[in-house]
């Protein structure tokens, strides 16, 4: 008796689960605004941002806050915040310094505009260059940005040169 109850019971639970699934393959899909559950080891969606789009808007936030603090003087912070790697090149007195007379030479920071932006193929590191609009003159600024070994995207170079003029 048991047996034939517990045959019963699972050919119910199969007939149930059965059931179930095609009672979800004909359901509406929810709509778009929500989020969708992702299978493990299911191919990523179609909307979904690339590695490299992650790495951009990872490196995007440092790139923005150097920008800000370069408009704003702030240039011991950038060192600090600066990779072990950049640090080691120079003392932080030095490179205060150095963007102090830079900033006597250009005047105030006024705009930058985005002129290149590419990955180095052998690091992966993000490299950004703006034309800079000086109240003395213009300059370009370039940004490399990369991947420190705990993950976080940091300032590994900065450096200013005249602009280039095109042609």
């Amino acid at each position: 008796m048991k047996i034939t109850r517990s045959r019963s019971v699972l050919a119910l639970v199969l007939l149930v689960a059965l059931a179930g699934c095609s009672k979800k393959e004909n359901a509406q899909a929810p709509a778009p605004s929500a989020p969708q559950p992702q299978a493990a080891g299911a191919a990523p969606q179609a909307t979904a941002a690339t590695p490299e789009q992650r790495d951009e808007a990872e490196a995007g936030v440092v790139r923005d806050r150097v920008l800000a603090q370069v408009k704003q003087a702030q240039f011991a912070e950038i060192y600090r915040q600066a990779s072990a790697g950049f640090r080691e090149v120079g003392a932080e007195q030095r490179f205060v310094d150095l963007w102090r007379r830079q900033v006597e030479e250009t005047g105030a920071f006024k705009d930058a505009k985005l002129l290149e932006h590419s990955v180095r193929p052998q690091d992966k590191f993000q490299v950004f260059i703006y034309a800079v609009e000086y109240e003395k003159k213009p300059k370009q600024l370039r940004l490399v940005i990369g991947r420190s070994k705990k993950g976080a995207f940091e300032l590994t170079g900065i450096n200013q040169t005249e602009l280039k003029q095109k042609g």
